[in-house]
């Protein structure tokens, strides 16, 4: 689902969302929980925002999960696939240990995209985010007290609703947008791994990256 647009999850059955179109990665996962936010604001029926709490939720670790094998490239280890099966909950701690300059990488890798105006949008995530709205859609799958002052007033469904909406939407936008994509040092040119090395550690910015860049670029092609 990455490497195209999406079919629209509006107004789709629930017999479609649980039937058609399933793919089983973090797009396909928040695609069927827009289809359930969607199914919610025709049918009103307070189940339909589980169903779309449980697949946002597995879409955002499978997110992170993706971000890992591409920090990686794609050179993740047997053991540390199996780490991330036993500690789901724990993706970002995972992160952060096998790319502890994850962050640094990212940035690095969308300085020397934007050099290239052919090359498709890459998306950058915010893994604090992400983990605050796993946090929040979580938290509508467990009780949050008796049925008369929760499920039962429509009040309190509806503005479930926008706070489980609010989370997803933004996250569904976002991985639409573009592709994700990173540069790993291994598979980088000897003049560019020699410029994230100096960036790695603090000798040059983001300005002085583009400055060696530009000269780089002028050198190859003049």
């Amino acid at each position: 689902m990455n490497n195209c647009l999406p079919p629209s999850h509006v107004s789709r059955t629930a017999d479609e969302i649980v039937n058609d179109k399933l793919v089983f990665d973090s797009a396909g996962y928040l695609y069927r929980a827009m289809s359930w936010l969607d199914y919610f604001e025709k049918q009103s029926q307070f189940t339909s925002l589980m169903y779309a709490c449980i697949e946002a939720r597995v879409g955002i670790e499978y997110l992170i999960f993706e971000e890992i094998v591409i920090s990686t490239g794609a050179k993740l280890s047997q053991a540390e696939y199996e780490k991330c099966l036993k500690d789901s909950t724990k993706l970002y701690k995972i992160l952060n240990k096998i790319t502890p300059d994850y962050l640094k990488l990212q940035e690095f890798s969308l300085i020397i995209i934007s050099f290239e105006p052919r090359f498709p949008k890459v998306i950058q995530w915010n893994m604090k985010e992400l983990l605050k709205s796993w946090g929040v859609i979580s938290s509508y799958l467990h009780w949050s007290g008796s049925r008369n002052n929760t499920t039962e007033l429509k009040s309190w469904r509806d503005n479930t609703f926008s706070s489980i909406k609010n989370e997803i939407e933004p996250i569904w936008l976002k991985i639409t947008s573009g592709k994700s994509a990173m540069m790993h040092p291994d598979d980088m040119h000897p003049e560019i791994k020699g410029i994230w090395c100096d960036f790695e550690n603090g000798k040059v910015d983001r300005e002085g990256v583009k400055i060696r860049m530009n000269i780089l670029n002028s050198l190859f092609s003049g």
